[in-house]
Parts: structure tokens; sequence; C-alpha cells
């Protein structure tokens, strides 16, 4: 998946959409995801389907949930810190 069409999927599931857009199905979902995870990047709880195996999410590093319910490696929670005042 590349940048763009993760973006556009990103505005179906979590901006407004257009009328007759549906959101995204759990494959796409589920892509999102891999993306996501690619990029060590914070996931999102909607972006975590049936089709995944949590233990595989935690395998990956995703051991920590932020204070807003994102699922979170230790490089995401010490940039969090260092962000905050």
């Amino acid at each position: 998946m590349n940048k763009r069409t993760f973006d556009k999927l990103c505005r179906l599931l979590f901006g407004k959409r257009k009328k007759g857009e549906a959101e995204p199905d759990e494959q796409q979902r589920h892509a999102m995801l891999l993306h996501v995870v690619k990029h060590r990047e914070p996931v999102h709880p909607k972006l975590v389907t049936p089709l995944l195996d949590r233990s595989w999410l935690h395998a990956m590093g995703y051991l920590y949930a932020s204070k807003r319910g994102f699922l979170c490696t230790a490089e995401n929670l010490i940039h969090v810190f260092k962000e905050m005042p």
C-alpha cells in the first residue's frame, strides 16, 4: 500500500465521507494496519480487525497502550513523553 491509498482510506475511516462512500472493509483495514506497523507508528484501535492475531502485534513491539487507546511501541511512548510540557 502506498501513502496516497493509505491517506484516502484514512479519510474514509476517520474523516467525513461524501455521500455514497463506504468505510473500508476488513481487508483494507488490515492492509492499513500493516502499513502503519511497517512505519512503526502508533496503531488506532479501529484498525485492529478479527483478521489479526494480537499476539503478532505484541511480537512486533506494540506492548503499550496510550491514554487515548492507541497501541504503541516503547519508541512511541518516549516521543510522547518528550513532547509533553
